[in-house]
């Protein structure tokens, strides 16, 4: 199999692009290829082309783009906005990963009032630059050539216009909370398919949502559950995810 590397410009066959600079390093310090190597190149956009390596110095790689149109893995037929509160470190990471893997078109951060970080931190930070190349790397481990948008950060209540700018009107919009809330929930098993193929995912921090988020998110979102079993933060997304794709027969 030809190693596969991210090209965001990758579209006009014959043409010479260069990589993004860890795309190159990635490809000369690791792979340690050289001129005349086989590689394939993605755009993050469903598209996937063979391509051989023109040039490499340092990190900056110089591929043309071949002739070939390869088939990459196929995407879910359903576009899901992944709302994840952030989480410490390594555990954001994780859940940025796994949501590629899964498939998901849109990753939205969100800061709730049990977040550890200020949204001021994230947006002077570079932690979206780090879960853009986790996702990337995520992509090119699962043969996708999808790369999920990842939103900047927003707060809890910012967040229902988000989502507004990415979903259409009467998508589904669901908040996973905890199996012990009392108000009207649902389990994921019982939610219909929705006819746009469209829906967001809402999940809380470490020790779950306040209660003001709560009694906010239910005027907004339909609540949902995994059950009566209580997971961890970082597990949560992923289990939820399973769970719509297998329920709405996307495995």
């Amino acid at each position: 199999m030809r190693p596969r590397f991210y090209a965001p410009k990758a579209n006009i066959s014959g043409e010479n692009i260069v990589l993004p600079d860890y795309e190159g390093r990635h490809l000369s310090q690791v792979l340690r290829l050289t001129s005349g190597a086989e590689v394939a190149l993605f755009d993050g956009n469903g598209h996937e082309f063979s391509g051989v390596v023109q040039d490499v110095t340092g990190s900056s790689v110089v591929v043309r783009i071949g002739s070939q149109c390869l088939p990459p893995a196929l995407e879910p037929g359903l576009a899901i906005t992944l709302a994840s509160a952030v989480l410490k470190s390594r555990s954001m990471d994780n859940v940025v990963k796994y949501a590629t893997l899964f498939g998901v078109s849109t990753i939205q951060p969100v800061v709730s009032m049990k977040s550890d970080v200020s949204l001021p931190a994230l947006q002077q930070g570079k932690r979206m630059e780090r879960w853009k190349r986790i996702a990337v790397s995520a992509a090119k481990q699962c043969g996708g050539a999808v790369v999920p948008s990842i939103l900047p950060p927003c707060s809890f209540n910012e967040l229902s216009e988000s989502l507004v700018e990415v979903l259409y009107s009467g998508s589904p919009q669901l908040m996973l909370v905890e199996p012990s809330s009392s108000r009207g929930c649902l389990s994921i098993s019982e939610l219909e398919q929705p006819e746009n193929r469209e829906a967001a995912l809402i999940i809380g921090p470490e020790g779950g949502w306040a209660t003001e988020e709560v009694e906010r998110g239910s005027t907004i979102f339909k609540l949902v559950t995994l059950g009566s079993r209580t997971f961890r933060a970082e597990v949560a997304p992923l289990v939820a995810l399973a769970s719509l794709f297998t329920a709405w027969k996307e495995f």
